[in-house]
């Protein structure tokens, strides 16, 4: 760099979230190619699974480093365990 200021590390998740966006891409064009490339025979297998199969494979694939990175889990029981106290507390009166 011309200022000589040195690029901070990239966060430890951003790698895992490159790679599984990677392999959800590749899994999707793995995907429509085998299916375009077999189109007679794939028309039934579109009217069955069209896009939430490839779709929800891809998003099992990105699931784990998103959760890293936004730690959805940890806020995802926080938001229930907050609901249920609420619930009890209304319950209890």
């Amino acid at each position: 760099m011309a200022s000589g200021r040195k690029r901070p590390p990239a966060p430890v998740w951003l790698s895992a979230l490159v790679a599984g966006t990677l392999a959800a891409a590749l899994l999707l064009l793995v995907y429509w190619g085998l299916t375009l490339l077999y189109m007679p025979y794939t028309i039934p297998v579109l009217l069955l699974f069209s896009f939430w199969l490839p779709v929800s494979a891809a998003v099992m694939i990105l699931y784990p480093a998103l959760d890293k990175a936004f730690k959805l889990e940890e806020t995802l029981a926080a938001r229930r365990d907050a609901e249920l106290d609420d619930y009890m507390a209304d319950n209890d009166r």
